[in-house]
C-alpha cells in the first residue's frame, strides 16, 4: 500500500507540474517585452543580446539563459542587481518586479522551454497562438476581465482543467487581476492565467467571483 500511495503521489506531482509549468509565450515573453524590448527586441540587440520570439533561442544554452541553472543565467542575474550597478538590467527606468523575476527563475529552472504548451497541455507554437504577446488580458489568451472577488467568497475546493483538458485538484482562494490563485493539495500556491483555463473552469471562477458558488 505504501508503494501504491507513493506512486500515486508522484503521479499527482508530475501532473500538477505539467499543468502549471511556466508558459513562455503568455508569461515570460510579455515580461521581457515590457522591460527589455526597447534595447533587445525589434531590431535592437544591445550587447549582442536579442530577445525577440524568433531569436531568443540563440540566447538559450550559453551565459544568457542556462536551462535548469538560474545562478548561471545572466538574464536573471542582471535583473537582481542593485539599480546603481553598471550591469543592472534594465539600466534605466522601472525595475522588474520581484514576482516577475521569480517567474523567470522558475521558467529557467523548468528548462527555459520556448514552445507554448497552453499551460502544460497540447503543443502550440508562438505567442499569437495564445492570443497575442502584449501585456494585459489578451496576452493571457483572451483572458476575461477580472472582477473583484465577492467580499464574502469562501475558498472553493474542486477540480480545475486547463484549455488542453488536463485537470488537477485545487482550492481557489482569490483572483488577482487575470490570475486565479490556486492552492494545490501539497500546499503550494499557483497564480494561474484565467484565460488558459478550460471554459468549464473559467465558469467556476466567474461564479465564485459573483458569489454564486
Amino acid at each position: 500500500m505504501k508503494l501504491v500511495s507513493a506512486l500515486f503521489s508522484l503521479s499527482l506531482l508530475l501532473s500538477v507540474s505539467a499543468v502549471f509549468a511556466v508558459d513562455y509565450a503568455t508569461e515570460v515573453h510579455p515580461i521581457l517585452k515590457n522591460h527589455c524590448g526597447k534595447c533587445h527586441m525589434s531590431g535592437e540587440s544591445k550587447g549582442g543580446i536579442a530577445l525577440d520570439q524568433n531569436k531568443i533561442a540563440n540566447e538559450i544554452g550559453d551565459g544568457s539563459i542556462v536551462p535548469g541553472n538560474v545562478k548561471k543565467s545572466d538574464l536573471h542575474w542582471t535583473m537582481t542587481l542593485s539599480p546603481d550597478d553598471d550591469l543592472a538590467m534594465p539600466p534605466k527606468g522601472r525595475r522588474v518586479p520581484q514576482a516577475e523575476i521569480d517567474l523567470i527563475a522558475k521558467w529557467i529552472e523548468e528548462g527555459a522551454k520556448i514552445e507554448s504548451t497552453g499551460g502544460g497541455g497540447g503543443e502550440m507554437s508562438g505567442g499569437d497562438a495564445m492570443g497575442g504577446d502584449s501585456m494585459g488580458g489578451d496576452s493571457m489568451g483572451g483572458g476575461m476581465a477580472a472582477a473583484p472577488a465577492a467580499a464574502t467568497a469562501k475558498p472553493y475546493k474542486g477540480t480545475f482543467k486547463n484549455n488542453s483538458g488536463k485537470q488537477v485538484p485545487a482550492t481557489l482562494v482569490r483572483v488577482d487581476g487575470d490570475r486565479a490563485i490556486l492552492v494545490l493539495p501539497d500546499g503550494k500556491e499557483y497564480r494561474y492565467p484565467i484565460g488558459m483555463f478550460h471554459p468549464d473552469s473559467k465558469k467556476i471562477v466567474e461564479q465564485w467571483q459573483a458569489g454564486s458558488l
